[in-house]
């Protein structure tokens, strides 16, 4: 598994990037890869799954690999990362 970016350094690549619903209020988070967060979301039952997903701004999963998502802690833990 990766290891999350720190708020305030910004993605690690020139990665699309998609931000949890938190983002504007400021709270602690971090950067996840795309392709580890939809690995998170798999591994959650459906109604969860479908929580977490309406708490991210969308992106197709294929670009998973181009995306970076940053979560703060409280989404991150919904989704054990």
């Amino acid at each position: 598994m990766s290891q999350p970016t720190e708020q305030g350094e910004g993605p690690a690549s020139t990665a699309f990037v998609r931000y949890c619903i938190h983002y504007r209020k400021h709270p602690p988070g971090a950067y996840y890869g795309g392709i580890e967060y939809v690995a998170a979301l798999q591994k959650l039952k459906a109604s969860a799954a479908m929580q977490a997903v309406g708490n991210v701004e969308s992106f197709f999963w294929n670009d998973a690999p181009k995306v970076q998502v940053w979560l703060c802690h409280e989404c991150a833990a919904a989704l054990g990362l």
